[in-house]
């Protein structure tokens, strides 16, 4: 792969990528993975965030070279212009994939659920970028709780929304717990602690399950501004998935952008920004964390 970084995205309240229109009962669902049903964020839709939090518009691409080299421009036809012919941009994000996903817990409030398959996937990026110290891979059966976990009770079982299961101390998961915190709240140690508590992986299937209906499902209306009564036809159910969930994906730089393209990968893809992902910004949907890690 060309130089690059990974990059994770752990909400802070609610978040709707929207499908469009839904064929269920939820009327506007989240968009999901075809194969999995897991929910995920558009690699489009994080550049685009990303692109807006530093001001580059379609305007300022056409004005400023490092603007069009980082993200592109469209072609203007005018001859002597350095976008005369358009430019694609240096800077490429994969899709965000669902990591954790949070899920009520009888124990420990909540628990930051994953699965083997999820790691794998991640294993796959992290090895693609040379990361160092990945943790083995856990068992494919059962549910590893980790060594500091209190989300057990005195017969180590653990009550995930409406299911009940034994789980067992895994060394593995608890190196992903410590590998994971690390790489969220690298400058937080109260939330390391905290994250590695509540880790668990559980198997696939039962991650599955959970990517499809954990999710929160919330009724909106419109109010109807002289009867002060919902308008006619105006209610509706919006799908989200829930705060402190975390998605991860991988941002390049294009080798075949050309010159600049590595250093608009340091100028706009590092640090730890808090940005507003998918719709309904107005109703305080999308604060999400956004981190940049080597």
């Amino acid at each position: 792969m060309a130089q690059g970084r990974l990059y994770w995205l752990h909400t802070l309240s609610g978040l709707h990528v929207g499908a469009g229109t839904g064929v269920g009962f939820v009327d506007q669902p989240v968009i999901r993975e075809r194969i999995t049903e897991w929910p995920y964020v558009p690699g489009t839709s994080v550049k685009g965030v990303v692109a807006a939090s530093y001001d580059v518009t379609d305007e300022s691409r056409k004005l400023k070279q490092e603007h069009a080299t980082a993200f592109g421009v469209a072609p203007s036809g005018e001859a002597g212009e350095f976008h005369q012919y358009g430019q694609a941009g240096a800077l490429v994000f994969s899709d965000a994939r669902l990591v954790c996903l949070p899920v009520t817990s009888f124990y420990g409030t909540f628990a930051w659920v994953s699965c083997r398959m999820a790691l794998e996937r991640l294993t796959r990026d992290l090895e693609a970028l040379g990361v160092a110290g990945i943790p083995a891979m856990v068992p494919a059966a059962g549910v590893g709780r980790t060594a500091t976990s209190k989300l057990v009770d005195a017969e180590n079982r653990i009550y995930l929304e409406d299911t009940s299961d034994l789980t067992v101390e895994s060394a593995q998961s608890t190196a992903w717990a410590a590998f994971l915190a690390a790489k969220l709240f690298p400058v937080n140690s109260r939330w390391i602690q905290i994250f590695q508590e509540r880790f668990v992986v559980v198997p696939d299937n039962r991650f599955k399950h959970f990517g499809k209906y954990a999710c929160e499902v919330v009724p909106r209306i419109k109010i109807d501004p002289e009867k002060k009564t919902v308008e006619t036809g105006k209610l509706w159910l919006e799908e989200l998935v829930p705060a402190e969930a975390v998605f991860a994906g991988v941002v390049w730089c294009d080798p075949a952008s050309g010159k600049g393209g590595a250093d608009a990968l340091s100028k706009y893809c590092s640090g730890r920004p808090i940005l507003q992902f998918g719709g309904k910004a107005t109703t305080g949907r999308g604060r999400t964390q956004l981190v940049y890690s080597e």
